[in-house]
C-alpha cells in the first residue's frame, strides 16, 4: 500500500515557502515502512545554509504502526501517549473540527504538533508544526505546513 501526502511550507523565518512531499510505501505484513521525503525550501535573500538542507531527497525506515489510524484514534480515546521506536506520540487536544497530537523524536530532536481532520486519521494529517533542535549555528527552526 503506498500513500502520498503533499504540503506546502508557510513562510518562516528564514524561508518564504516551500513544498514536502511525503510517500510511503508499506508492504504486506511488514513491520517498517520505507518514507521518502521530497522537499525545496525557499530561502528569504542569502541565508548561509549548506546546498542539502533547501532541496533534496531523503529516505527513512519509519515504524509502520504510524500510519495505522486505530494508533491516533486509541491515542484520543485513551488520552494516552505511545512510544514507538524513538518517536513519542501523545493526544493533545480536540476542537469541532480538528484532533492534535504531539510528536517527539529521538528526546526532542524534533518536536511538533500533526493536525488531523476530526476522526479522518486514515487520510493523513492535513497540517503539521516541526521544530528541528540542534542545528549548526541557527540552534533550532520551525516548520510550518499545510496539505495541498
Amino acid at each position: 500500500m503506498s500513500y502520498k501526502w503533499n504540503f506546502t511550507l508557510i513562510e518562516g523565518k528564514l524561508h518564504k515557502g516551500g513544498h514536502l512531499h511525503l510517500s510511503f510505501d508499506w508492504r504486506e505484513l511488514s513491520i517498517d515502512v520505507n518514507m521518502q521525503i521530497d522537499f525545496e525550501i525557499k530561502l528569504k535573500g542569502f541565508v548561509p545554509i549548506p546546498s542539502k538542507y533547501k532541496k533534496g531527497i531523503l529516505s527513512y525506515e519509519i515504524p509502520g504502526r504510524i500510519l495505522d489510524p486505530d494508533l491516533w484514534e486509541t491515542l484520543k480515546q485513551n488520552k494516552d501517549t505511545e512510544v514507538i521506536d524513538k518517536i513519542e506520540i501523545n493526544f493533545l487536544k480536540e476542537s469541532s473540527k480538528e484532533d492534535s497530537y504531539f510528536l517527539n523524536y529521538k528526546n526532542n530532536m524534533i518536536t511538533g504538533i500533526i493536525v488531523f481532520n476530526k476522526g479522518e486519521w486514515d487520510s493523513g494529517p492535513k497540517h503539521i508544526k516541526l521544530s528541528v533542535h540542534n542545528i549548526p549555528v541557527i540552534n533550532s527552526y520551525d516548520l510550518d505546513m499545510k496539505r495541498e
